[in-house]
């Protein structure tokens, strides 16, 4: 009795497996040409979009990416550097002069350092906001492809051959 009772679960096991191979099969291939459809598509997509000169579809805007980066990041990496030279400090001088320890020891800390530190830190950091601020202005002002397309003078091919360029006859007289 033992061996017909794992004949037949080995063979519902096996009618099991079958079943599922048949059930899972169609939906792999219905998946594979879906995902094949829609590769097409965004393919069809970025090819209308070059040939109207229109911003590829999914693409990073990257000149809005370095306005952020040149209004904002430049006068971060300024200060953080400015932070890191106040930290470290000015070292005091090895000599064995008087007179110059006295002056050191009198300006302690070094006013002077400090003063060019923050000052340049100061001044590269406002340089770069007004210099993002322009680029963003510039930015925001700059034709779109969708306003040259409303445009009616724009045409969105250039005709390549001019027929009046090979007027011949009229200028032999």
């Amino acid at each position: 009795m033992a061996p017909l009772v794992f004949a037949l679960a080995e063979s519902s096991l096996k009618s099991v497996a079958l079943i599922a191979a048949i059930a899972i099969t169609p939906a792999l291939i219905g998946l594979y040409h879906q995902a094949r459809r829609q590769r097409e598509l965004a393919h069809k997509e970025r090819l209308r979009a070059l040939e109207l000169g229109m911003p590829l579809p999914g693409a990073v805007p990257w000149p809005a990416l370095m306005v952020i980066l040149i209004g904002a990041g430049v006068p971060i990496a300024a200060l953080a550097a400015a932070l890191l030279a106040t930290a470290i400090g000015p070292r005091a001088p090895q000599s064995a002069d008087p007179v110059i320890l006295t002056i050191w020891s009198r300006q302690n800390p070094p006013t002077a350092y400090y003063g060019v530190v923050w000052g340049s830190a100061a001044g590269v950091g406002i340089t770069a906001v007004i210099a993002g601020t322009l680029l963003a202005w510039r930015l925001m002002n700059a034709q779109r492809p969708s306003d040259r397309l409303a445009d009616p003078t724009y045409a969105a091919k250039p005709e390549l051959l001019d027929p009046d360029a090979f007027d011949t006859v009229s200028r032999r007289g």
